[in-house]
């Protein structure tokens, strides 16, 4: 296998990752109204699988893994260039959201203590808030330090409680995202060396054993990246993959089916990575599917859906602060029951969506914009780099 990697690949941006991720993003918006407005038992169908946000986070971290590995394959800067316009392409927007979910934080404990409705599981949402509630009043300094670096998901509850989900609970993937992002190049690399790639699985294999048996501490949401190193690796293999693949002729329906198979039988995650497999056997021949292909290309590759999904991000972030000051700007004037609760969070949701452009063309642009130009100044003293042969540009 080359040791480097050729200069000369044409950029590949792969415009239907960019629609996927506002379904995903949608997907958790859903599932944080529903649990707002205290349907957490999972008896309906349709509800228990819009609770699944976790389902569509892990997806989120496959795509990275994808994204990121095309990235570094097709653009050759040294680490030091490609870590500053990752960190601004992260960073802008996530300290808005986090300072926004700092000043709703009381508005959220009031709501889950006035609402009229209880249960058991509610009394554990309502508990977790008023702990987050708590961190968030009482112990700030050290929790503002923590998310400022974008550290706090690596963090065990013994040595900051709740430090993944304090200020912004939706933050706690941003953080395993930055934890991911600056050992992406590393783990990359790795692929052109046999000996590199035994040294990191061994690695991983140890730190993946320490974390299942606690002996590095017990942490929210499994916000550090030990515990998710599996699914970034599924993202990082499919690009590897991808061209290869992309040689091929074959029916994007039979390839979604059979990716559906095999997640039911071998994989405990079965529902993100039956729709990864679904997705990318679409990605990669959906121009051999007349029907089905053309209804791929318009639900990831029009504007709207080009538009939405790259504000994606922004909206990942805002939407629980929208729902919070809605429905506590709601609680002020009427009686809510659960139905009316869920109006208001599904009408939050649309309120957020145009924030989210905004805050998209705005925020997040001038944060990307920022860190090339603060990238282009520092010198590229980068050495060869080592891992796979050169892509072929992709159409579509």
């Amino acid at each position: 296998m080359s040791d480097k990697i050729a200069t000369t690949a044409k950029p590949v941006f792969f415009t239907d990752i960019v629609g996927l991720r506002i379904y995903l993003a949608l997907w958790v918006a859903v599932g944080h109204g529903l649990q707002l407005s205290g349907f957490l038992e999972r008896s309906n169908p349709l509800f228990s699988l819009l609770l699944r946000g976790h389902d569509a986070v892990i997806l989120f971290m496959i795509v990275s893994g994808f994204v990121i590995t095309n990235l570094l394959i097709v653009k050759q800067e040294s680490y030091s260039r490609y870590i500053v316009r990752r960190f601004f392409r992260l960073y802008p927007a996530f300290v808005l959201a986090c300072v926004a979910g700092y000043l709703l934080i009381d508005d959220w404990y009031f709501i889950v203590q006035n609402v009229p409705w209880q249960s058991a599981a509610w009394s554990s949402y309502s508990r977790g808030i008023g702990e987050l509630q708590a961190q968030a009043t009482t112990n700030l300094p050290p929790h503002m330090i923590a998310h400022a670096l974008m550290i706090h998901g690596a963090i065990p509850n013994e040595v900051l409680s709740r430090s993944a989900m304090t200020l912004l609970p939706a933050a706690w993937s941003i953080s395993l995202e930055w934890q991911f992002y600056l050992v992406a190049p590393l783990v990359i690399a790795a692929f052109g060396s046999r000996w590199r790639m035994s040294l990191i699985a061994v690695a991983s294999l140890i730190l993946l054993i320490l974390y299942r048996k606690s002996l590095l501490g017990s942490y929210d949401s499994e916000a550090v990246l030990v515990a998710n190193t599996h699914f970034f690796l599924i993202g990082i293999a499919s690009r590897l993959a991808y061209d290869h693949l992309s040689t091929f002729k074959a029916s994007p329906l039979i390839g979604a089916l059979l990716s559906v198979f095999l997640a039911v039988a071998l994989t405990k995650a079965v529902l993100p990575i039956a729709i990864w497999g679904a997705f990318l056997c679409y990605s990669l021949w959906h121009r051999e599917a007349p029907v089905t292909g053309h209804m791929f290309r318009w639900l990831t590759q029009s504007r709207p859906a080009q538009i939405l999904g790259e504000a994606s991000y922004s909206l990942y972030l805002v939407h629980r602060p929208v729902q919070v000051a809605l429905a506590a700007t709601c609680m002020t004037f009427i009686q809510v029951n659960q139905w009316t609760m869920l109006a208001i969070q599904m009408a939050a949701i649309g309120i957020a969506l145009p924030i989210s452009v905004v805050i998209y063309f705005t925020v997040e642009r001038w944060g990307i914009r920022m860190g090339q130009k603060i990238a282009a100044r520092i010198p590229d003293s980068r050495a060869p780099a080592r891992a796979f042969p050169p892509p072929v540009a992709i159409e579509g």
